[in-house]
C-alpha cells in the first residue's frame, strides 16, 4: 500500500489523489506536476496533470446529480528509462479498479497547450460525482421581468519573456463560461463578455497560468504578461 495521506478537500482534489495513490500502491513514484521539456538524470518519476471534465458516458445524470469523469495525462521525462514507467503505469491503469483507461490519443493541440512535446503517455479517467443542491420552489406573486445585459466584445494579447507574443494560449473568462485561443501574434478575441465591469481572466500555456481581472470595456487591448521560464533562462 501507499503512505498515508491527509484529506483533500474538492472533487477534483480527491480524484487526483486517486490516481496518485493507484500509482503509489503500483510502486511508482508520480509527483503532480507537467514533465519538463528536456530528458532529465533519472527519468525515474511520473507526472500527472488533469486535462479536463467530461460527462460520464455511461451513466445518465439523475436531477440531484452530475455525474462526471476527470481526465488524467500520466508521463514523463523522453528518456530511455521512462518508457518501462509507462509501461507499468498502464498496468495500474488497467487493473485498478477506480480508474479507467483513455484509448484515445491525445491530440497535438493539447501537447502544444501544456506546452510540452509530444510523447508517450497514459489518459486515464476517475469517475466524480457532484450533487445538485434542491431548493424550495419559491412562488411567484407578479408579473417576470427579464432584464437584459449588454454585452461586448474583449480584445487582447498575450506576451512573454522579453515582449515576445504567445501563440496557443487558452484566455478563459470563467465567470462567464467563453474560452479563446491566441493566434500567431498571441491575440485573442473573447465574444459574449458584459460590457461594463470587470472580468477574470485565466490565461495558460507552457506550464505557466495568470490569474488577472480586466476592463470589460477598453478602447485598447489588452496586454497580458504571462511569466514562464524559457531556455535562454535556464
Amino acid at each position: 500500500m501507499g503512505p498515508a495521506r491527509a484529506p483533500i478537500e474538492g472533487l477534483v482534489a480527491q480524484a487526483t489523489q486517486v490516481v496518485l495513490t493507484a500509482l503509489a500502491d503500483g510502486g511508482l513514484s508520480a509527483r503532480l506536476g507537467l514533465p519538463p521539456e528536456s530528458p532529465g538524470d533519472r527519468g525515474d518519476e511520473l507526472h500527472v496533470w488533469p486535462l479536463a471534465l467530461v460527462p460520464d458516458p455511461v451513466t445518465a445524470p439523475g436531477p440531484d446529480v452530475l455525474r462526471l469523469r476527470v481526465h488524467y495525462l500520466i508521463t514523463s521525462d523522453e528518456s530511455p528509462a521512462a518508457l518501462a514507467l509507462i509501461d507499468r503505469a498502464l498496468l495500474v491503469a488497467t487493473a485498478d479498479e477506480h480508474l479507467g483507461l483513455v484509448p484515445d490519443p491525445l491530440p497535438v493541440q493539447t501537447w502544444v497547450a501544456l506546452g510540452v512535446r509530444p510523447r508517450v503517455a497514459v489518459v486515464v479517467e476517475v469517475p466524480v460525482h457532484v450533487r445538485r443542491p434542491t431548493e424550495p420552489a419559491v412562488r411567484v406573486r407578479g408579473p417576470l421581468r427579464v432584464d437584459g445585459v449588454p454585452l461586448g466584445t474583449l480584445r487582447g494579447r498575450v506576451i512573454g519573456p522579453g515582449a515576445v507574443p504567445v501563440p496557443g494560449a487558452v484566455v478563459r473568462a470563467p465567470d462567464i463560461g467563453v474560452v479563446a485561443r491566441t493566434d500567431r501574434d498571441g491575440a485573442f478575441v473573447l465574444d459574449g463578455v458584459p460590457a461594463t465591469g470587470q472580468v477574470r481572466l485565466l490565461v495558460s500555456a507552457r506550464g505557466a497560468q495568470l490569474s488577472v481581472d480586466v476592463p470589460a470595456h477598453s478602447p485598447e487591448p489588452h496586454t497580458l504578461l504571462l511569466e514562464f521560464e524559457t531556455e535562454a533562462g535556464r
